[in-house]
């Protein structure tokens, strides 16, 4: 009895480990307070692909698993963070938003959303795109080049997406930003392109030319384009984002 379990043990120590296995993942957690919601989240990288959500408060727990090979970082209101949780908009509750690298997709992302209970749940929000009508968080494209800001007052996520144009028989794709806004009588989100990403001489920048750029240029020049619009106070719909110097063309 005693040889045979000296030799389970000698198995077990000598069998390999999986390398993610062996890395204790830290939880990156966020208090909120707001609302008439007190509580806390946590989010952090489960395997290789897959991240969970764990939001807690005195009235229960609730966990998500999500699709995801990594979390990216959200530019909220001009600082980037992991992910947001707090008041968000015209939304009634507290809202969730954690954007996560698509698993099928390179450089593609997923944009996650959550209006938070005061009793410890998490309501998966709907979106609104186009004439497709309504659909899940989840089961949209949160933008390309893992790139993505909020803001918290317009209650509006920025992204990218690209359009593709024939001139003179030959085709171009360009980056356009893209605004997801909440709204509280519809209970969703609508989502709609609304402009073309420029540069700072107010050139329309095409895909091959943002490619070329390392993630750090591309993170800049997202950025400047956002923005500016989210320092207006005007809360009343989505607007076309527009580089700094305020130098630009209307799109029609």
């Amino acid at each position: 009895m005693k040889i045979t379990s000296t030799l389970i043990l000698l198995v077990t120590l000598a069998s390999p480990i999986p390398a993610f296995a062996q890395k204790q993942v830290k939880p990156v957690t966020k208090s909120v307070a707001t609302l008439g919601v007190r509580g806390s989240v946590s989010v952090f990288q489960l395997t290789p692909e897959h991240v969970e959500v764990v939001y807690k408060t005195k009235g229960g727990e609730m966990r998500d698993t999500l699709s995801g090979k990594g979390i990216i970082p959200l530019m909220v209101n001009g600082s980037k963070h992991q992910f947001y949780a707090g008041r968000f908009g015209n939304a009634t509750l507290p809202m969730l938003i954690v954007a996560l690298r698509d698993v099928d997709r390179i450089q593609d992302s997923k944009m996650y959303t959550y209006q938070l209970t005061p009793g410890g749940g998490m309501i998966g929000q709907r979106v609104v795109v186009d004439e497709k009508g309504f659909t899940h968080s989840e089961s949209t494209s949160g933008g390309r080049h893992y790139l993505a800001a909020i803001d918290t007052k317009l209650g509006a996520i920025y992204s990218l997406s690209y359009q593709r144009a024939s001139f003179e028989g030959f085709y171009h794709t360009f980056e356009k930003l893209r605004v997801r806004q909440f709204e509280s009588s519809l209970d969703a989100f609508l989502e709609t392109d609304q402009g073309f990403l420029r540069d700072r001489y107010g050139k329309i920048v095409e895909s091959s030319r943002f490619n070329l750029l390392n993630d750090s240029q591309r993170q800049k020049l997202f950025v400047a384009n956002v923005m500016p619009a989210s320092r207006s106070s005007n809360a009343a719909k989505p607007r076309v984002p527009a580089m700094i110097p305020v130098k630009r063309a209307s799109i029609k």
